[in-house]
């Protein structure tokens, strides 16, 4: 046999017996063939990554975003990821209420007023997200504010609060006994005539406070349901938390009386 035969002999059988993996040579050979690369191909090619990675970062995500962010928008749920923070403000707002409000109750109004809110926020076709490169954070907010207060916002969390309030308290005087004490001890602490100390005036306050909810109680029970502490025809927070209506007794001159008993118990127990 000629070594030409063999030759060809030897390539039929190679061909013959390949595996997939092995079928792909053509990329080896490829890069086989490639022994004397340009380095002005090379400079080409990493410049086209890099122009590549600009143009994503600021064409492609952006425009990703936008999209992502605007069928939040449109499918109502734009504002949900504010949820939290609203949640956080309305309830550190309320813990500051101890002398309006019972502040046990401060985490279930806040999530009743963050709820109401964002879905208020949903529908008011304001939307939450910006496009960095073409508006500034300070033109967002200016924009945002203004769409905020063409949508009615400010009425609508004024409303927002009295609703969440009336829907969250039992209009029970017993629940607003830690507010009437907070009051009192205010009250009591500004006297420049008394010289107590801290603790024997919150004693004193919170034993008026518990002498005032029974006094209301009473009279409650005497003129009907209707007499609470919660006004729930008040249309604002004043007017929700004023029940002059009901109070068929003279406060003025029983809570002096509530004083004294107190102060005779809180000394009687001292001694």
């Amino acid at each position: 046999m000629k070594i030409g035969d063999q030759e060809k002999q030897n390539e039929l059988r190679l061909s013959s017996n390949d595996s997939p993996a092995e079928k792909s040579a053509p990329e080896v050979i490829i890069k086989e063939s490639d022994s004397n690369p340009n380095p002005t191909k090379k400079r080409f090619g990493f410049a086209a990554i890099i122009l590549l990675a600009v143009v994503a970062k600021l064409l492609i995500w952006p425009a990703m975003q936008t999209a992502f962010y605007e069928f939040k928008h449109r499918s109502g749920h734009g504002w949900d990821d504010t949820k939290a923070e609203f949640q956080k403000y309305y309830e550190d707002e309320y813990k500051k209420f101890g002398s309006t409000l019972p502040v046990k109750y401060a985490a279930e109004l806040a999530t009743c007023q963050s709820n109401s809110y964002v879905a208020w926020l949903n529908k008011s076709e304001c939307r939450r997200y910006r496009i960095s490169f073409i508006t500034s954070a300070a033109e967002h907010e200016r924009q945002t504010a203004a769409c905020l207060l063409s949508a009615g916002e400010a009425e609508f969390v004024k409303v927002n609060a009295v609703d969440c309030i009336k829907q969250t308290i039992p209009n029970k005087w017993s629940e607003f006994e830690s507010v009437y004490a907070e009051r009192f001890f205010k009250a009591l602490k500004d006297d420049p005539k008394t010289s107590r100390s801290e603790a024997d005036t919150q004693r004193l306050s919170g034993c008026i406070a518990e002498k005032y909810v029974e006094k209301m109680t009473s009279v409650a029970a005497k003129t009907g349901s209707d007499c609470g502490p919660i006004n729930l025809a008040g249309v604002d927070l004043e007017s929700v938390l004023n029940r002059p209506s009901c109070s068929h007794v003279n406060m003025e001159r029983e809570i002096p009386q509530f004083a004294h008993t107190c102060l005779a118990q809180i000394t009687t127990t001292a001694h």
